[in-house]
């Protein structure tokens, strides 16, 4: 995975046509056709130091619409990256707010291409050498790398469905939902 999103990072420098990059792990679904207008807006309003960042969701019968990526309000001063900051927008005449999280993790990323031409150069200057492990594998690709360089921001829970992409894997389906 972290080849993977080397490579798109390592992509953006030569080929100047490319304004978005997108990592998108294969279970997941863009069920919203505004999601990339979303993703430009968002990028246009608050400038390359912050990357926005979908809840994961899954329908799972007699539970509805679980977020598997939650925990956008809780803070952690152990963590650097979770200072509850919080942003709003309107969107068609209704306020959202999104905030820097504890758990950023989407399983994909979405950077315009200022922010991956910096990332790329970040860890290119490091000889991609990460000096840490966060979670997983699929985890540090899309998430961990990102951490020291943006603000990572997710959508309140509450208004997820604005801004989320569907999970499609069953792993969860025999987790017990508290």
């Amino acid at each position: 995975p972290l080849r993977v999103a080397r490579s798109l990072l390592e992509a953006v420098a030569v080929d100047s046509s490319l304004d978005m990059v997108i990592y998108l792990e294969d279970d997941l679904l863009i069920e919203d056709r505004e999601l990339l207008e979303k993703i430009q807006f968002l990028y246009q309003s608050f400038g390359p130091s912050y990357c926005f960042m979908p809840h994961r969701c899954e329908l799972i019968p007699g539970s509805g619409d679980v977020i598997l990526s939650g925990e956008p309000m809780r803070e952690r001063s152990d963590l650097f990256w979770a200072t509850g900051e919080q942003l709003l927008i309107d969107w068609l005449g209704s306020r959202k707010e999104f905030t820097r999280v504890v758990n950023p993790h989407s399983g994909c990323f979405f950077l315009m291409r200022e922010q991956a031409l910096l990332a790329c150069q970040y860890w290119q200057e490091r000889d991609w050498e990460i000096p840490y492990q966060w979670a997983g594998k699929m985890e540090m690709a899309c998430t961990g790398i990102f951490l020291p360089i943006f603000r990572l921001m997710k959508i309140q829970t509450t208004q997820a469905r604005f801004f989320q992409v569907r999970h499609q894997d069953c792993l969860w389906r025999g987790i017990p939902i508290a």
